[in-house]
């Protein structure tokens, strides 16, 4: 988030310096709204966002089980986090919610399901993950330069 938030004050200043009469294309405000799928909703998460004041749009994964409050570091904060998960059900299952889920899917899961699948992303012969990630970066580019 912190990284988003600085790669669109970026943005921000690169538009102004190009074209200051212009309309932005940036909120002024930076990051206001969050979209991820559900491997992103845990406690923890819900608690940093919550901090930084910022909506969520972020499905809830199938939970099994109640869940266990013992033993967590900021058990009143997860709690009160969890509280406002009620909002973000609510913002999920509405048809804004469901729009921004289907682009995210559009937009950023099928460009990375093409490099996996089509670009042989799946399997890399690399040791060590600063490689796999260079690798990555550069296969990505790439296919940014194709389309």
């Amino acid at each position: 988030m912190l990284q988003a938030g600085e790669n669109v004050a970026e943005l921000l200043v690169t538009e102004t310096e190009k074209a200051p009469e212009e309309k932005r294309q940036v909120y002024f405000q930076g990051v206001k709204e969050v979209v991820t799928d559900k491997g992103y909703h845990s406690s923890a998460v819900l608690v940093d966002i919550k901090d930084m004041e910022v909506r969520t749009y972020i499905p809830e994964k199938k939970q099994t089980r109640q869940r266990d409050w013992d033993g967590q570091k900021n058990q009143t904060k997860a709690r009160a986090a969890t509280r406002g998960d009620y909002a973000n059900r609510r913002r999920v299952g509405g048809a804004y919610g469901k729009s921004l889920l289907r682009k995210r899917g559009e937009l950023v899961e099928r460009s990375f399901a093409h490099c996996y699948e089509t670009g042989g992303m799946r399997r890399t012969h690399l040791r060590g993950q600063k490689n796999i990630l260079k690798r990555l970066l550069i296969h990505v580019g790439g296919l940014q330069l194709e389309f």
